[in-house]
């Protein structure tokens, strides 16, 4: 509320083109912001591409000895073993251990 109000007095006092302006900058600062966000959301999904083809390797050399007809369940009773907090997912720190049983580390 008090920006608003704060906008709006500064709005007021200025003539049409120092308006025009301040919109200009607040709309650069904006489109700045909005940049640095969408770098960092595509470098988060980046990386999370790299770790889940590294989990996807993982897996497959893990489980590749077993009988396709015990593989369900080998897979089933090594997940709830990671899913420390039972909820149905594995967060980083759940993920990040069932890596180092297997013998490796999660990719930063």
């Amino acid at each position: 509320q008090d920006q608003i109000g704060t906008a709006l007095a500064e709005f007021r006092s200025t003539t049409k083109a120092e308006a025009l302006e301040i919109g200009v900058r607040k709309a650069k600062h904006q489109s700045t912001h909005l940049r640095n966000t969408l770098q960092a959301i595509e470098s988060t999904m980046a990386t999370s591409a790299c770790i889940m083809q590294e989990a996807g390797k993982l897996m497959s050399s893990f489980f590749a000895g077993l009988p396709t007809a015990g593989l369900k369940k080998k897979i089933t009773e090594s997940f709830c073993r990671f899913d420390s907090n039972g909820g149905g997912w594995l967060d980083k720190q759940e993920f990040a251990k069932a890596f180092a049983l297997m013998g490796q580390r999660l990719p930063e």
